[in-house]
């Protein structure tokens, strides 16, 4: 729908609106929640994202270490995820700890229908209700809720939740609700209603307020849009409500210009000045495309002077459509008049566009300093064999590992010489090892960097992990 476009390009108006935008909610499925790690086919392969991990440097530490570790356990027969977990490892302990835990369906296999995501209470030991997100048809949402669970104190925060009327097959209204955690109840807080033009696109919202002492609903605020010829939007007026003159009045207006492409290439943002009693410059937001390239400056308008001034710059190096490899984004120095370095992402991808590293900086003291590094790990997908991971009665720890894994049983006296299978993805079988008195120490320091499987059959059962050698 050609708001969600608006309201993505017009995310520096402070105002909570309409999102209804699924593939930025799919970039949570199959990612750390940093960047769009979809699914994708290079020659005749289907390559998945099958773990992550991220690395970042404590305070008073030069040394990186492992922070969280998400792992795909289950996929359906098109490779999309049904089951991801992750986890934070325990202090100087050789194990991981749940942290959330992501169950998805389908309409089709391909749509998503529903994602829960539950975060473990270590307070009550068991899995909660955190995040749900539910689709009445193949990106046509009809409810969501996140309830903001602090992992600190161990309890709900607070959260909202967004439910959408979808009676003539889009969204119609939508009421959202705020989370009260004290008694466990959502409480009305407002509501949206749409509008559309014959061409299907949105031309209206009209948000409104609940006010609770006198148990109605106000105005608020309204969104108004236009659209060019080829239906990219054209201009976008935020409008609020004033109680005094009981009738709306302007609040921001944004126009966008786009080359012969389609691309945008300026966004100008003005805003309503009371005492002037009229529209002013707010912000300007330029973009130039140089092949592979692309540039970004933002502006704010500065009043005494009467002209803009820059605020921040972002450069964008891309390998291919939607995976770049390198990121920065500088700020302006109004002392100096020059732009200082300030942050840089640097991404690596193998040789099947795979992203297997992404490497995040800091400028301080004149050089780049390393804040995190997030190491990925993907599989080819083969429909037919899709291990289905169950408890296993082996642990392998460390996990990444760089010298060596150690496999023990929980069981001891069951599974005291316990038979391991170890394989690399590509099904090559490395070896087949015994363990002793249900330890097994596995040399894995000339081996190289990458996805491991280990498998071990118990009658007619099998069990299966992995390992990740750095």
């Amino acid at each position: 729908m050609k708001h969600f476009l608006i309201l993505i390009i017009l995310a520096i108006i402070p105002i909570i609106t309409f999102s209804q935008s699924k593939e930025q909610y799919k970039r949570q499925v199959d990612s750390l929640n940093t960047l769009n790690r979809q699914n994708h086919v290079f020659g005749d392969t289907l390559w998945v994202l099958d773990s992550s991990l991220l690395y970042g440097i404590p305070g008073g530490s030069n040394e990186l270490m492992l922070e969280r570790k998400y792992e795909v356990l289950k996929r359906n027969d098109f490779g999309n995820v049904l089951v991801a977990l992750n986890k934070v490892p325990e202090f100087m302990e050789p194990f991981f700890l749940n942290t959330e835990y992501d169950s998805i369906t389908y309409f089709d296999g391909v749509n998503i229908k529903q994602h829960y995501s539950n975060v473990w209470n270590s307070v009550a030991q068991t899995w909660i209700d955190n995040k749900y997100i539910e689709y009445e048809a193949p990106e046509l949402l009809k409810e969501e809720f996140d309830k903001k669970f602090s992992n600190g104190i161990q309890q709900y925060y607070y959260g909202f939740r967004e439910m959408y009327d979808n009676s003539n097959g889009r969204a119609d209204t939508m009421f959202r609700y705020n989370y009260n955690s004290e008694i466990n109840s959502w409480d009305k807080f407002r509501k949206t209603i749409f509008y559309y033009d014959e061409s299907g696109g949105c031309a209206e919202e009209i948000t409104k307020q609940f006010d609770e002492e006198t148990n109605s609903w106000s105005n608020y605020y309204m969104y108004i849009y236009s659209y060019n010829n080829n239906g990219d939007p054209d201009t976008v007026e935020l409008k609020s409500w004033d109680i005094e003159s009981n009738n709306w009045r302007d609040n921001y207006i944004g126009y966008f210009t786009y080359d012969a492409s389609g691309r945008l290439i300026h966004r100008l943002q003005m805003e309503y000045n009371i005492g002037l009693q009229e529209m002013v410059n707010s912000n300007n937001y330029l973009v130039e495309y140089n092949n592979n390239k692309v540039t970004q400056v933002y502006q704010y308008w500065h009043m005494p002077d009467g002209s803009w001034e820059n605020q921040y710059r972002y450069f964008f190096s891309y390998i291919a459509e939607n995976k770049f490899d390198t990121i920065q984004q500088d700020l302006w120095n109004n002392q100096s008049e020059q732009w200082g370095k300030e942050y840089l992402t640097v991404s690596q991808y193998d040789n099947h566009e795979n992203i297997f590293e992404e490497i995040y900086y800091r400028f301080s003291g004149g050089d780049w300093t390393l804040e995190t590094q997030t190491d990925f790990y993907w599989t080819p997908f083969i429909s037919n064999d899709i291990p289905e991971i169950i408890e296993s009665p082996l642990t392998a720890y460390p996990n990444p590992a760089s010298t060596n894994v150690t496999f023990t049983v929980n069981n001891l006296t069951q599974y005291r010489d316990l038979t391991v299978n170890i394989f690399n993805i590509s099904g090559q079988k490395l070896g087949e090892f015994q363990l002793n008195n249900g330890v097994l120490h596995w040399d894995c320091s000339n081996i190289e960097s990458g996805l491991y499987i280990y498998s071990s059959t118990i009658g007619s059962v099998k069990f299966s992990g992995k390992i990740i050698v750095r």
